[in-house]
């Protein structure tokens, strides 16, 4: 037999997702809270078996840090998320008709 390698091999699971307006990232039927504050941002998830952590690709920072759950169908939410989306829904941000932006409606 072989010696084992000197380091061990990856198994983490990687992918880049971008944050939806609902921001959950899903993994293994249950979903994890991510930072409100970066919906629309790009960010890179890594699943391992003790945890899930995703960083924003642009910035490097911290999306969100959650142990991993193996029990199925749960919505794991870090109090700090659910205390920033519940800031930004009493506070919705709001674009005038006139916005440049290519996915306003304007009025004529």
């Amino acid at each position: 037999m072989r010696p084992l390698p000197a380091r061990e091999p990856e198994t983490d699971r990687r992918w880049v997702m971008r944050v939806p307006p609902d921001p959950h990232v899903r993994f293994d039927t249950n979903d994890y809270s991510l930072d409100p504050d970066l919906v629309g941002r790009r960010v890179e998830v890594r699943a391992s078996q003790r945890e899930i952590v995703a960083i924003v690709r642009d910035t490097g920072e911290l999306a969100c840090r959650h142990e991993r759950s193996f029990a199925k169908h749960r919505t794991i939410t870090a109090l700090e998320h659910a205390a920033r989306s519940a800031s930004v829904a009493a506070n919705p941000t709001t674009t005038s008709s006139s916005s440049s932006a290519p996915w306003s409606a304007t009025t004529v």
